[in-house]
């Protein structure tokens, strides 16, 4: 009899650990490539994502990010230091020369399809998207004069800001290797798409950006 419930206890557990290898959790820290910034400085992303196997090669994900990007002067608005800023040549200067930052929150869901899953290694695409938040600024020259050498003599500068909330695709590439007590270490590329043929000219500085990030996890 004792032998029966060791039997059916051994059963149970192996189930259960069975079932929450289904489970996985994970932070990612990124660099984001933000395609519509000419100068990209301080570029940071941060997520969390919940991941959960549903049938052998298919998993749901839900995940929340942030990710942001800033070049931005903050003198642009003291007419006498932007001046001396523009006056040195290895500042490079020119016409068309802009500075702007954004800040992107993100939540959504994805499908996994994973190509290796097993006790050490995991692979996938997902496909997905969500609803986007995004505030973004930029710096730029309305009106310039220049001299005969093109070097920059007067200007008009302006600012524009804007305020975004918008529905967004995101594909994805995950791997991560998984340690025998269940942590994880990876790395993931994706990418955000506006959905909103509007934005190239009612915003600053587009969402959409390239990330690729190293992440930290839990199989469980």
């Amino acid at each position: 009899m004792k032998t029966a419930y060791l039997v059916l206890i051994f059963g149970f557990l192996s189930c259960y650990a069975q079932e929450d290898k289904k489970s996985h959790v994970h932070i990612a820290f990124g660099s984001p490539y933000h395609t519509d910034m000419d100068v990209r400085k301080n570029s940071f992303s941060v997520s969390i994502g919940y991941q959960r196997r549903f049938a052998k090669s298919f998993g749901w994900e839900a995940f929340l990010t942030r990710a942001s990007s800033n070049s931005t002067l903050g003198f642009f608005d003291s007419r006498e230091r932007l001046e001396e800023f523009v006056s040195k040549p290895e500042n490079n200067v020119t016409i068309g020369s802009n500075w702007s930052r954004i800040r992107t929150f993100a939540f959504g869901g994805k499908i996994h399809f994973s190509f290796i899953d097993n006790s050490r290694h995991y692979l996938s695409f997902a496909g997905g998207g969500g609803l986007y938040t995004s505030k973004s600024e930029r710096q730029f020259f309305l009106e310039t004069s220049t001299n005969s050498e093109g070097v920059i003599t007067d200007f008009v500068s302006d600012t524009a800001k804007a305020t975004k909330t918008e529905f967004f695709l995101m594909p994805s590439l995950q791997y991560y290797y998984i340690f025998k007590n269940g942590i994880t270490l990876g790395v993931g590329v994706s990418t955000l798409l506006d959905q909103d043929s509007e934005i190239l000219l009612t915003q600053p500085v587009i969402a959409n950006y390239y990330n690729l990030a190293l992440s930290f996890g839990k199989k469980f």
